[in-house]
């Protein structure tokens, strides 16, 4: 049996003034779109519903990896993605 692989998006971005980084996938079964980036505007402003992974996303993580093995893939591939191609 061939094994099915899962292939997840990554870019990241460090510069003098923000670092962001984004995680997505294109995969016909599951889609999804994930971005972070650096609270130096206005940290004191962060929380838990603003700004932050909340409990409520890693739920939503946990949902997607069963989904993922539900739909029979063996494998989960990370593929990095130089930052200024998708920008």
């Amino acid at each position: 049996m061939e094994n099915k692989d899962y292939i997840i998006y990554f870019s990241d971005n460090e510069n003098y003034e923000q670092h962001c980084q984004e995680v997505w996938s294109d995969n016909e079964d599951e889609k999804f779109y994930y971005r972070v980036d650096d609270l130096t505007e206005y940290p004191e402003d962060a929380t838990i519903e603003r700004d932050l992974f909340n409990g409520y996303d890693f739920i939503k993580a946990v949902r997607l990896g069963f989904r993922i093995a539900q739909r029979g893939y063996d494998n989960i591939v990370v593929k990095e993605v130089p930052w200024e191609i998708f920008q």
